[in-house]
């Protein structure tokens, strides 16, 4: 349990202590540098409900005013019963469109995790994409508060080197379930 808070707590100073020019941020009527990161906000001060689709670490670099390439690092760390490593990644590209202190965009993630549990055999691999909306408030030209929705698609691939079955490989689909 320790280990987890302490790897949560080295996380969140790393996004605060980057440099005030890196988390500058654009508008029409702000400058702002090619590159942007942020939090999950929510995620990293509730401690109380964690949502898998939601990146603690995202990073931007922004192309031009209309367009931002982006990342996003989530790395979940069980301290349960379920004790093991959670990896998961995302990249993909968003459409700006400035008004004033206001941003809104849209876009396109794919994602790629990992799931392994010391309690069970099964390693899990998830691919997938997502579309996404979303609307961003510049407060200044440092800080600024975003919200956006996704559509998720997922294909999971677990394998189990324990069964007693031919084919250790599976696959499904939570939509086709």
């Amino acid at each position: 349990m320790l280990k987890q808070k302490s790897l949560e707590l080295f996380f969140v100073a790393i996004a605060l202590l980057i440099p005030a020019s890196i988390l500058a941020a654009q508008s029409d009527s702000i400058p702002r540098s090619k590159f942007s990161s942020g939090i999950d906000i929510v995620n990293t001060l509730t401690f109380l409900k964690k949502n898998k689709e939601s990146y603690l670490l995202n990073f931007r670099y922004h192309l031009n005013s209309d367009y931002s390439l982006r990342a996003g690092l989530n790395i979940d760390i069980s301290a349960g019963e379920a004790l093991g490593y959670y990896p998961d990644l995302k990249l993909g590209r968003q459409k700006n469109n400035h008004i004033k202190n206001w941003n809104w965009f849209y876009g396109a993630d794919v994602s790629y995790s990992y799931f392994k549990s010391s309690s069970s055999p099964v390693e899990t691999t998830r691919y997938g994409g997502a579309c996404f909306l979303g609307v961003e408030y510049f407060f200044n030209r440092r800080i600024s508060i975003v919200t956006e929705q996704s559509l998720n698609f997922h294909q999971f691939y677990q394998y189990n080197p324990d069964t007693f079955e031919l084919d250790k490989s599976s696959s499904y689909n939570p939509l086709l379930s």
